[in-house]
């Protein structure tokens, strides 16, 4: 798969996130749960970017693993690849 692909799917994610991030902001046991602990976001609801931190933070976190695991992956393919035929390749993003 290119690298432009990934990107866009890693993008795609990304935005899937957001997305899932303000849905479970808004819902009803979140709201119940700050409104039980008197807490709520400082900014107005159509200002506020926390669903996009939030996402973002998730977002780093899972590109952080998957990227870390693929690397870690393709070294290991490496490796087969070199022993077996002595050329050294790499699939890495």
């Amino acid at each position: 798969m290119s690298n432009h692909a990934k990107e866009a799917m890693l993008d795609n994610i990304q935005q899937n996130l957001i997305e899932l991030m303000a849905d479970f902001l808004d819902s009803e046991s979140v709201k119940f749960d700050e409104a039980i602990a008197c807490i709520s976001d400082p900014e107005a609801k159509d200002e506020s970017e926390l669903h996009i931190r939030m996402a973002n933070a998730a977002f780093n976190e899972y590109k952080k693993t998957m990227i870390n695991q693929q690397n870690i992956n393709s070294n290991e393919n490496s490796r087969t690849i070199y022993k077996k035929t002595g050329n050294c390749r790499s699939n890495t993003v």
